[in-house]
């Protein structure tokens, strides 16, 4: 056995800066010697480079951007062109093996087709086993030769990095013989080569040139040197899996099309693509290809699934090639068009994929989806939708073009692939047909197709004209639709139901179409819905052990946003730290009120900044409405920030979130900025946003010469039920002495509990000569502890020469906290001959309290001190 070198023992192997360019290092030892240029070098180099490269200026794994390592770039995604690693089932493997390797020395070779995820793989279990070592990448052959010494000397200290090793192997660069003294120079070494390579060197014919000849030989024994890891193409389920569970929206949608390509391949293969097909439109490249290209591409976002018949592409891709301009262009012939698209790129990807022996041809996922993400100033060409529809009754494949057409805003197309659905006796052509004509607003259509959906047999179209009717406040209507639907069996119909029903007051009825709902089979979530509801109605009534329970179980079914609710509920009973815990939970699950909930948490706790980040992981989990709570916040607690809760209003006026207008007028009212206060508060008014008209007559009435049209919205607000509007329109009719319809609106706030105004209604009705009935209102006020009521009852009572009642009610008044009566209770004293009880209310009067009691102090007994 040849003996292993000790390279920690021998000085000639710490070289630093330059070497002599003669310098022929040898090792001696037991009659083993070998001259170390041609042993790495490769025969024919006689001398080491005059200049070796610098270590220092090696990037740590630690510090090293995925995409100088070599990953490949993915569509940039919040400013990040590396989607979040997904781990590999080989992972273990293949970190075992690169333990061994940067331990003992040796290359670890990664095998794979292109994009199979190769060099990502490398990356992220280097970066984990080794995050401090330096990371050597040659750029070429040349590069190579030139470095190694320096790699030898620093060997512990880093990583041999040979992305494609097909680019470094032959006499001039890498060979088995320098792969081998590497290995026992303790040098690991990672590389990757592509799968088409692979078999180039060892399954090809037999080439007779000698120099391939020798290379194949000689790659052979490289592979037999190395650690030979195959990273496959197509990932396996429990891959799958993993990945779908990303928040990555890249590494979801490659997930998607996982039944025909690799996720890395996907993600990385399509952007070069993409690229290609781009600059290919220009004159003299391939400007028909990349029309053959654009009529797949529209006929997949047409909704078309299948692969299309090459004569179509034919007969439609005219249309792309005139509008980039035609005969301008110099465009190739249709043949070589469709060759230059369907050859195959990076060794497995093509802009076109050829179907059937090139009968039909599909258009590469990844250009579909990218067109598709931004894809409202690309328009289909109407040809292209005409034969999507023809073409998709013949593969069934009208569902697909009608949400496509939807997508698109092209309503006729859209509406006749559903009827075509519908006519076929399929009840979601007319299902969705009545949705479509209730977006466009043709209710009366819509209520014929719902009608049809349930005549096929889906009674969610009785549900559908239940939840028209109750947008239009027709209750009675939704009503009777509804309990059509519930009674057919629909557990959408009866949640419904079951709502409408709660905001009726009719709880037990309520409640008992909810459990209904909970033990109806469907195939949506409404069960589960109608589960979160029950809870609800359940806490409400103070179950709150079995709503509880109910969440949990809705929770357990996979209802995340029963976390959220269930969050809540413990929050009510004093439970928080469970509460936060569960909330926590559901925003890692993706549920934007629990980060709402947060939120709202540590706004109670003043923690605003916390408040803050919440809002914000709200706004980034999609719940548009923590746009505008974020902005009031920032309003109410901040005056310095009022420039960002401004910008944050104008979001949610853009977002189109309910009640952004009134929130946006209230801003500029706390700042007296009436304008533009009241520009918003009509826009919020003509919204019907509630209590808008409200606070539109609020505004007004700080403005000159606007009380009248003040007066008018507060009428308003007070016809829609605004107990605070009854309240203060009745005030403001009582000022102008308007003493009649005052009444009106003062009693309709009375009876629902506004204790000002039974103090003001008993004012208006003493004004009115109803003394019996303003004695008992005035009565009933001050019992309430409105302290105010007291002090008007005793005026009244004084006008109409009832002294000592007078005298009770403002004595009642003084100690319910009214104490400027004092000097009226002195003034009625004193001109009624009490003289001992005026003094004591002068006294009051003045000081707002009565004197107390001076006590005496006893004489101490005892002996004196002498």
């Amino acid at each position: 056995m040849r003996p292993q070198m000790n390279f920690d023992r021998d000085p000639q192997f710490s070289l630093q800066g330059e070497v002599s360019h003669a310098a022929h290092l040898s090792q001696q030892g037991q009659g083993y010697q070998f001259n170390i240029d041609q042993v790495i070098l490769g025969p024919g180099h006689t001398s080491a480079p005059p200049w070796i490269a610098q270590y220092e200026g090696w990037p740590l794994l630690r510090e090293i951007d995925p995409l100088e390592f070599g990953v490949h770039r993915a569509p940039i995604h919040q400013g990040n062109a590396v989607p979040p690693y997904i781990a590999r089932d080989i992972d273990e493997e293949l970190r075992e093996r690169l333990k061994r390797s940067c331990k003992t020395g040796g290359l670890v070779l990664l095998i794979g087709d292109s994009t199979a995820g190769k060099t990502r793989l490398a990356y992220e279990s280097l970066l984990s086993l080794v995050p401090t070592r330096r990371v050597f990448r040659p750029f070429n052959k040349a590069d190579l030769q030139s470095s190694l010494m320096t790699v030898i000397s620093h060997r512990k200290d880093c990583v041999v990095w040979l992305d494609d090793l097909e680019e470094y192997l032959g006499p001039a660069g890498l060979t088995s013989s320098a792969v081998a003294y590497l290995k026992r120079a303790g040098v690991a070494i990672v590389a990757t080569i592509r799968g088409e390579q692979y078999r180039k060197f060892v399954y090809s014919p037999l080439s007779h040139a000698h120099e391939d000849l020798d290379l194949r030989s000689d790659f052979q024994r490289i592979l037999d040197l190395s650690q030979s890891v195959l990273v496959p193409r197509r990932w396996s389920d429990t891959e799958l899996a993993r990945a779908a569970q990303s928040n990555d929206s890249r590494v979801i949608e490659a997930v998607k099309h996982s039944d025909s390509f690799g996720v890395a391949e996907y993600l990385a293969a399509g952007p070069r693509l993409l690229e290609e097909w781009m600059v290919a439109w220009g004159a003299e490249m391939n400007p028909r290809g990349a029309s053959l290209i654009a009529v797949a591409v529209d006929f997949a976002r047409a909704g078309i699934s299948e692969s299309i018949p090459r004569s179509l592409l034919v007969d439609l891709h005219g249309l792309y090639l005139e509008n980039a301009g035609g005969a301008l262009l110099r465009p190739e012939g249709i043949d070589q068009a469709f060759s230059w698209s369907t050859r195959r790129r990076s060794g497995v990807a093509s802009p076109l994929i050829s179907v059937n022996e090139g009968r039909s041809y599909r258009a590469f996922d990844y250009l579909v989806d990218s067109w598709m993400r931004d894809d409202s100033n690309k328009p289909i060409p109407q040809e292209v939708w005409e034969k999507s529809v023809e073409l998709a009754q013949i593969t069934q494949d009208l569902t697909g073009v009608a949400y496509a057409a939807r997508r698109h805003s092209a309503v006729d197309i859209e509406a006749k692939s559903w009827s075509l659905l519908a006519k076929s006796g399929n009840p979601l052509g007319a299902m969705q047909l009545g949705h479509l004509y209730t977006h466009i607003k043709e209710r009366e259509s819509a209520y014929k197709w719902y009608e049809k959906a349930a005549e096929l047999g889906n009674p969610d179209g009785f549900t559908y004209i239940g939840i028209a009717h109750e947008n239009l406040h027709d209750t009675s209507g939704a009503e009777d639709f509804y309990r059509r639907a519930a009674d057919a069996g629909d557990a959408h119909g009866m949640n419904h139901l079951a709502l409408l029903l709660r905001k009726k007051g009719k709880v037990n009825e309520s409640e008992h179409w909810y459990r209904t709902a909970v033990i109806t089979k469907s195939d949506g979530e409404y069960p589960l819905d109608a589960s979160i509801n029950l809870a609800q109605l359940l806490a409400e009534t103070d179950r709150l052990d079995e709503a509880e329970a109910i969440y949990r179980q809705a929770a357990e079914s996979g209802k995340d946003e029963a976390l959220s609710e269930l969050g809540y509920l413990l929050a009510r009973s004093g439970r928080k730290t469970e509460a936060r815990r569960l909330w926590l939970e559901a925003v890692e699950k993706g549920i934007a009120s629990a980060a709402a909930n947060l939120a709202l948490d540590a706004e109670v706790e003043n923690n605003y900044s916390a408040a803050e980040t919440w809002w914000n992981k709200a706004i980034d989990l999609g719940f548009e409405p923590a746009v505008m709570r974020l902005a009031i916040m920032l309003d109410t607690s901040d005056k310095s920030r009022h420039n960002e809760a401004e910008n944050l209003f104008k979001r949610a006026i853009e977002l189109e979130i309910e009640g952004a207008s009134y929130s946006y007028a209230v801003f500029f009212f706390r700042q007296n900025r009436y304008e533009e206060a009241v520009q918003w508060a009509r826009k919020s008014a003509e919204l019907k946003e509630e209590h808008s008209p409200r606070l539109l007559a609020s505004i007004l009435e700080q403005i000159p010469d606007s009380k009248g049209e003040a007066i008018s919205w507060w009428e308003q607000a007070a016809k829609d039920g605004d107990r605070d509007a009854q309240a203060q329109l009745g005030e403001l009719l009582s000022e102008t002495e308007n003493y009649e319809d005052a009444v009106e609106w003062l009693t309709l706030a009375a009876e629902s509990g506004d204790i000002p105004s039974m103090c003001t209604l008993g004012w208006v009705h003493y004004r009115l000569g109803n003394y019996t009935e303003s004695d008992r209102l005035f009565r009933a006020a001050s019992d309430a502890g409105h302290a105010h009521a007291a002090c008007n009852h005793g005026s009244s009572l004084l006008y109409r020469g009832d002294i000592d009642a007078a005298l009770e009610r403002y004595k009642a008044a003084y100690f319910a906290g009214h104490t400027h009566v004092a000097e009226d209770i002195e003034k009625i004293c004193r001109s009624t001959g009490r003289g001992r009880e005026a003094a004591e209310w002068l006294r009051r009067s003045k000081t707002g309290f009565s004197r107390p009691a001076v006590k005496k102090s006893q004489k101490k007994r005892g002996r004196k001190k002498r």
